[in-house]
């Protein structure tokens, strides 16, 4: 595959697998929107992409001279015994010869007999399917052949080079780094929608572009990253990149039971539908990791981190919470065990902060260790604090 962004031009192109065949030819003269071959590919095309929820590609004549001229080259080269399917494509898959002011260009290529063949398996290739189904396509240029001798004579010889363009009106994303985190998300019908806004500096050298459903960030140390929803208001309350969280580090991902998570230069932020999005880092969050963070015992976080007695911290969780000091360290709470710690003032009372999780003591007994003595448990005897002298 290659790919190039410049000129706000991505140029990503796929190579046809040896399935396809290829043949001599003369040159054909360029396709036209009345051509009925062409008319038919672009037809099934496009009724793949209004199966997706797409709209429909736009039939450009610049783009389908530059499609016609490559096909007319294949035609010849393919003829040859030395032709290699590594050259398939143009140094540039023809990026630099279409009309200027696309932000997004691709070029998929095959040899087959009638219009669905071609489509059909376009769409049963996943590079091939990417470029015809891709919400950043808005124009489409198609080119064929068919020879009339040689090995492969009878076979339609096909390019079709896609392109994006920019509706009018609209603000053009013009940073390579967020252009192409803008192209991963499918352009403007994928989940960010149209800009709103042109570029802007951001913190520490940075840049950033807003969008309809979100914002993209980029920075030298991180790259260049969405954030959206309840995650970026979370991010937000920090201060954003400028905050403590830092710029982020990776896109929101799946989470455990619906959730979603995303990581920063200094934390991460964990959301889910039942207890929205909270902040976790440090010695807390390592803890909480310990115990399969979302997905284990602890679920997600309820709170984000609260300051505690003597330079201490706390966070809530679905499932108990995880206590931390300087002297002690990150400990788990939870259960009737701090139910017992609670009733003596939690970390501000006598019992002070835990200085372990709970553990078994003796076979059926649970016990916490704390700074000023330990509270045991069993099905027996119930809870029972037992403070240092």
């Amino acid at each position: 595959m290659y790919t190039r962004i410049g000129r706000r031009v991505s140029a990503a192109v796929t190579v046809a697998a040896l399935c396809f065949f290829s043949s001599p030819a003369g040159a054909a003269s360029a396709s036209t929107s009345e051509d009925p071959y062409a008319k038919e590919v672009l037809d099934l095309m496009n009724a793949q992409r209004a199966t997706a929820g797409l709209p429909a590609l736009r039939w450009n004549q610049s783009i389908s001279n530059i499609s016609q001229d490559w096909s007319n080259h294949l035609a010849t080269a393919t003829n040859s015994p030395t032709f290699s399917f590594a050259t398939i494509h143009r140094p540039d898959a023809g990026g630099n010869e279409i009309p200027a002011g696309s932000d997004w260009y691709r070029e998929i290529i095959g040899f087959n007999f009638a219009p669905a063949d071609i489509v059909d398996w376009w769409a049963g290739s996943p590079a091939h399917r990417d470029a015809m189904l891709s919400g950043c396509a808005t124009d489409v240029g198609i080119g064929y052949t068919v020879p009339k001798s040689g090995p492969y004579a009878g076979y339609h010889l096909v390019v079709s080079n896609l392109a994006g363009y920019p509706g009018a009106g609209t603000i053009p994303v013009r940073n390579g780094a967020l252009l192409s985190a803008w192209v991963a998300q499918g352009c403007a019908a994928g989940r960010l929608g149209q800009p709103t806004a042109p570029e802007a500096p951001a913190a520490n050298g940075g840049v950033y572009q807003s969008f309809e459903h979100g914002m993209i960030y980029w920075s030298a140390a991180t790259g260049a990253h969405t954030v959206w929803g309840g995650i970026s208001a979370k991010w937000g309350t920090q201060g954003s990149e400028a905050g403590r969280m830092g710029y982020p580090t990776s896109n929101e991902i799946p989470a455990a039971n619906g959730g979603a998570s995303q990581s920063f230069q200094y934390g991460m932020i964990y959301w889910s539908a039942a207890t929205g999005a909270h902040t976790v880092w440090g010695g807390i969050s390592a803890k909480w990791g310990t115990q399969g963070s979302e997905a284990g015992r602890m679920g997600y976080p309820t709170s984000d981190e609260k300051p505690a007695a003597n330079g201490g911290a706390y966070q809530s969780f679905q499932y108990g919470t995880i206590y931390w000091s300087p002297t002690t360290g990150a400990h788990i709470s939870w259960g009737g065990i701090r139910t017992a710690w609670a009733a003596q003032g939690l970390e501000r009372g006598p019992l002070g902060y835990p200085m372990s999780d709970e553990y078994v003591l003796t076979p059926g007994m649970i016990a916490q260790d704390y700074q000023g003595g330990r509270i045991t448990w069993s099905a027996a005897t119930g809870t029972k604090v037992s403070l240092r002298n």
